[in-house]
């Protein structure tokens, strides 16, 4: 894995961390989930978030209610790149 993706894995992680705790920062966002990446767990995870971020049920309380599958996320982002550091 280049030192690119794992910076960026690293990033990613971080902003879902603090998405988890509730803060969400509308560039963070942008520079985030509007981006796609070659990276596939990384792509996955992006896909995945918007699609939570869309859900039709209860939208106000994104990302709230969410938190746990964020963390969870970004840990397995964490995860993937301790594997290949």
């Amino acid at each position: 894995m280049s030192k690119i993706n794992e910076s960026l894995r690293e990033d990613f992680a971080t902003f879902l961390t603090a998405l988890a705790a509730g803060h969400l920062d509308k560039e963070n966002w942008s520079r985030f989930v509007i981006e796609h990446y070659h990276d596939t767990l990384l792509e996955s995870v992006r896909v995945r978030l918007v699609r939570l971020e869309i859900e039709p049920e209860n939208p106000s309380t994104f990302p709230g209610v969410h938190a746990e599958q964020l963390r969870a996320w970004a840990d397995e982002l964490r995860r993937d790149h301790h594997r290949f550091s």
